[in-house]
């Protein structure tokens, strides 16, 4: 028995600890009431594709530097800020992408890569090539602050962004408020089916965004722990 409760103490102190180190950043009122916020709390999720922390963390802060310049983002227009991109949706198309690797049998490969991408890919929609156009960005990582040249070089984080500015731009705005309603009005289930028809969010991007949208509202995920676990 002291050796199971000593065990359940070690759960809880790793919890307060990643809890401390990921999820303190973010206010909740903020998530709830600033899409922009709740895009980027998405974000900060959805890049960590299996590969190192910290280059998932450049990803995300290049793409959200990226989306800044092309969107001017304000906390006082946020209403308006929100129109001017469901006004640019015809660029959140991820199909010019599929039928480029299509037609040149590139399949699971990375067709950024290919040399004619540029042009018949990035150079028709400006949003691709913002993303994939190298630029120097501040990165913020853990205690530090440094500039780097980043771009998106894998093809599967281009429509991983084109396809979650596709889904808030169809009149749901603020990811967070969706997904965390959705859990608690139609269960943890149907938000995972949500988020893995996105390109890109895996079965493990799924359960580590709902997870920690359940950590930060304690209570809301009372069933169906397979989903977020």
């Amino acid at each position: 028995m002291k050796g199971h409760n000593n065990l359940i103490k070690n759960i809880e102190r790793l919890g307060e600890r990643y809890c401390r180190r990921h999820l303190d950043l973010w206010n909740t009122k903020r998530l709830q009431d600033n899409w922009w916020e709740a895009l980027k709390f998405f974000f900060n999720h959805s890049f960590m594709r299996g590969r190192r922390d910290e280059l998932s963390n450049e990803y995300y802060h290049f793409t959200i530097r990226t989306l800044e310049s092309y969107f001017p983002i304000s906390d006082q227009s946020l209403d308006r800020d929100y129109e001017k991109i469901k006004e640019q949706k015809e660029y959140f198309n991820k199909e010019c992408i599929l039928k480029f690797k299509k037609e040149r049998k590139i399949g699971r490969g990375n067709s950024i890569k290919n040399g004619d991408f540029r042009k018949e890919v990035a150079e028709n929609n400006p949003i691709i090539e913002l993303l994939t156009t190298r630029k120097k960005i501040e990165v913020k990582w853990e205690r530090e602050t440094y500039n780097k040249k980043l771009f998106l070089g894998n093809d599967e984080d281009v429509m991983m962004v084109l396809d979650v500015l596709k889904f808030i731009s169809d009149d749901k705005k603020n990811i967070y408020n969706y997904l965390r309603n959705t859990i608690v009005n139609s269960g943890v289930k149907a938000a995972y089916e949500e988020l893995t028809k996105m390109r890109g969010i895996s079965d493990k991007l799924a359960t580590l965004t709902i997870r920690d949208i359940g950590l930060i509202n304690l209570g809301i995920i009372n069933k169906d722990y397979k989903w977020a676990f």
